[in-house]
This record gives structure tokens, sequence and C-alpha cells, in this order.
């Protein structure tokens, strides 16, 4: 594998109904290369494309993260808000035929509150409604997408795209393809890839385990290859600081929810569970309900991490506020 170049990104997103997660990203901001504040939507009001979320934005807790690390004189993390596109029908093509009207909107934000860029999250809503599929459509998507970097990149702001991994899990559709990956490279800032969620009600089991994990490293490694400057370092690998818990009674499935790190404990604390680590990052059973199985991102985190490192590439955490403290340190 080839030696990184530059300092490994690891980005952390931060969500308004978790508000923990603003206080990890304070004591956690010498960790940080970037913070990711899920605050924005851009939708359409009467005809009228528009950004909501603004009145998340806080200026003193954006304030805290930027304070000075010891020892690291140069480091300050950059804060780059996640933006959803929540256009539907029509307004999606007015927005595909109008990219100077978003991207512009979106560098004035920028400016105002003194963000470092965006998370653009969209692409796989795109596919969903067929965009990706269809060549003109495609080529108006990612028109858009080459429009709001052009409009950010002169001031030195960023944009990063959240996708889907390569390699679906079983039983699911890929929704990003190795060709997409390669051109959107090309020309964004990094590719925060969400691979987690690997289990479902339906199929339960671990929410991101290693060997998929590695295989859309690899998948990913080779688009990267293919594009201008082989910029595997854009590649941001998805880090779950949460998990999934499953309860059953018998063979039947009772339950199937997000887990936390702390209700981890209090499954650990209340019924006396076996804890493991191992590369699937935190299982815990108990005997309560017939048996309940929590993956959350600790034992595994290190594994996963050093997989990115193998290849080059960063890590995209979500979220931050869902894990331990102790989290921080395997960053």
């Amino acid at each position: 594998m080839p030696a990184r170049s530059q300092p490994r990104t690891v980005l952390g997103y931060v969500t308004p109904w978790n508000g923990g997660g603003y206080d990890f990203a304070k004591r956690c901001r010498c960790r940080l290369t970037h913070v990711t504040p899920v605050w924005y939507q851009l939708r359409s009001s009467s005809g009228v494309l528009t950004l909501t979320g603004g009145h998340d934005v806080d200026a003193g807790w954006m304030a805290a993260v930027r304070q000075p690390c010891a020892n690291q004189a140069n480091h300050t993390a950059r804060i780059l808000p996640r933006v959803i596109f929540e256009l539907q029908g029509q307004d999606v093509l007015e927005a595909f035929q109008q990219p100077s009207t978003v991207a512009g909107m979106l560098a004035k934000e920028a400016a105002r509150h003194g963000f470092d860029g965006w998370v653009f999250e969209g692409w796989a809503y795109w596919h969903a409604l067929g965009v990706t599929q269809h060549p003109q459509l495609r080529e108006a998507a990612l028109g858009l997408l080459r429009q709001i970097a052009a409009a950010l990149n002169p001031a030195g702001r960023q944009l990063v795209l959240a996708v889907s991994p390569l390699v679906p899990a079983p039983g699911r559709q890929a929704q990003l393809s190795e060709r997409d990956a390669e051109e959107l490279l090309a020309f964004v800032d990094g590719l925060s890839v969400m691979t987690y969620d690997y289990s479902s009600a339906q199929q339960p089991g671990p929410n991101a385990p290693l060997p998929w994990v590695r295989q859309n490293a690899d998948a990913f490694a080779a688009s990267a290859d293919r594009a201008p400057g082989r910029p595997r370092h854009k590649v941001l690998l998805g880090l779950n600081f949460y998990g999934q818990e499953f309860v059953w009674k018998g063979k039947l499935l009772q339950k199937a929810e997000p887990v936390l790190a702390s209700r981890l404990l209090e499954m650990l604390r209340s019924h006396g569970g076996s804890g493991t680590g191992g590369n699937e990052g935190g299982i815990v059973t108990s005997g309560s309900e017939g048996q309940a199985a929590g993956q959350c991102g600790g034992g595994g985190s290190s594994e996963r991490l050093a997989a990115a490192e193998a290849h080059g590439m960063g890590a995209a955490v979500w979220e931050l506020g869902q894990g331990l403290d102790a989290f921080c340190g395997l960053l």
C-alpha cells in the first residue's frame, strides 16, 4: 500500500438531538480535523429554493471547538456543517437548473457564519429518484456539485460529500458506482462513506463487520487510484460510535433499535451480561429477554481505523455523542 502523504483526516458528526456530542467535540477537538454539526436542509418554500436550519448555529460552541491545542500550534478543527438535500418533485429539477443559485446560497451562508465549508448529503437520495441512472440528470447533478465546489474553493472552503458504500450490505442495492466515486473524487475535498448500518431487523447482526469495511476500503482505493492524483486521502471511512440492539424471545425478534454506549453499560450493570470486543466492536449478551445484543464503536474501532490508515484514508465518525468519552483516544 502507498504511504500516506499527509496527516489523516478525522471528521466527526454532531447532532442537535444528541447534545453530548457538542461537549465531546470540544473535549476531543485536538483529535479531530473536521467537525460537522447536522444543522441545515436545502428545501423549497412556495417554489423558491431556501436554506433552513440556521437557527441551530452556535457561534460560541464553534469558537470553543477552534480553541488552540497544546503542543499543536498549527492545529485548528475545521467546521463544515451538513446540509441535506430535501427537495422533491419539480423542485429537484429546479435546483439542477439553477446550480449557481444553490452554490451562491451555500457560499454566502458559509461566509456569514465563518464555516470552513459544507458536508453535502444528497447522492443516495438522487439515486433513489433515478437521477444518477439517467445520463442527462446525472450530469446535471454533477454540475450542481461542481458549482458548489467552485463557489467554496476560492475562499479556501471545502466540499465533502456523504455517500453510501460502494459494496452494499447483502440484500441492498448499490447507491454509488465506482464511476461515480472516481468522478466525484476528481473535484470534491472528501467522501464521507457510510460504512455502518450493515444489519437490520430483517438481518440482525454486527453494525459494521470488519471484512465488509475492508472490502469497501479496497473498492474506494481502486476508484481513487483511477482519479487524478490518486487521492485516497479524500476517502473517509465511516466509523460508528453507536450500534444496534436486538432482543429475542426464543427465535422471535421482539425489538431492533439503535443502541448507544450508555445503553451497553446499562445492560452490563442491570443484567450481568458478558461483554466482548473483537472485530464486531463491543458485543453484549444478556438472558433477561431471551437474548439482547448490542454492537457499539469501541472494541473494533481501532481495527477499522487501521484499515483506513493502511489504505491511506481518513475516517468519519457518526456520531460523536453516541460513544464513550474514552473513544476520543482512539482517533
